[in-house]
């Protein structure tokens, strides 16, 4: 295999796992990747609130560390509550 084909190979494979990611992470990865901070609304409550970089980049790496079925509770969580269990994992 090609070195230009294994790059497309790792693109795609990377495309697909953006895909499947719920929105709260994109957003909190997108805020990681940009430096930022970004209002984002809550997908439980529907509230619009501030997320830093600080805590964006957290809950990536928690997330990312985390089970399948541990993934799903935590995404289930209003944002605030996401925001305490991930500093409280990261101790």
């Amino acid at each position: 295999m090609k070195t230009s084909e294994l790059r497309e190979l790792v693109r795609e494979v990377l495309a697909e796992e953006e895909g499947n990611e719920p929105e709260l992470i994109q957003i909190a990865r997108r805020i990681v990747k940009n430096s930022q901070f970004e209002k984002v609304k809550d997908p439980v409550s529907g509230k619009r609130m501030a997320l830093d970089m600080f805590s964006a980049s957290a809950i990536v790496k928690v997330y990312e560390k985390l089970s399948d079925a541990n993934k799903a509770k935590l995404i289930k969580q209003p944002l605030p509550k996401i925001v305490d269990v991930v500093f409280k994992l990261i101790k």
